[in-house]
């Protein structure tokens, strides 16, 4: 009870499926952007090509977002551990670079950033303090 002895807000039906829905239809598009901001950059490239071109291409998502998905979608980064729905989109290298990432070029990652267990196991993760937005 709130100190005006009112319940607080009250919900219609269909009021939560009104708001979630098109929040998930905007996290979709975003990822489809991303990937197409990805396919789009000539190798290697940085964090701050992605921003501009949802600048240039999506104003209307904010660069937070932008940051997580990109997060998220490297592979080796430690942070994605926090992101759930990840995609593997990109491979960032020890100078902060970023590559499209290729299984058969940088190896098998884990959703957390580490290598894989086997032939891989002898790779390391980028190290957080070469992550230049860290």
């Amino acid at each position: 009870m709130y100190a005006d002895g009112g319940t607080g807000p009250t919900t219609e039906p269909g009021d939560f499926e009104a708001t979630v829905r098109p929040a998930e239809e905007s996290l979709d598009r975003a990822k489809r952007l991303l990937r197409q901001a990805v396919a789009d950059q000539a190798e290697p490239f940085h964090r701050g090509q992605v921003v501009e071109w949802f600048d240039e291409h999506a104003a209307d998502i904010g660069r937070m977002v932008v940051e997580g998905l990109l997060t998220a979608a490297t592979v080796n980064d430690p942070h994605r551990r926090h992101f759930p729905a990840q995609e593997d989109l990109v491979f960032v290298d020890r100078d902060g670079q970023l590559w499209r990432y290729q299984p058969e070029r940088h190896g098998s990652w884990t959703s957390v950033g580490l290598p894989r267990t086997g032939p891989l196991a002898g790779l390391q993760t980028i190290a957080l303090s070469a992550l230049p937005w860290v």
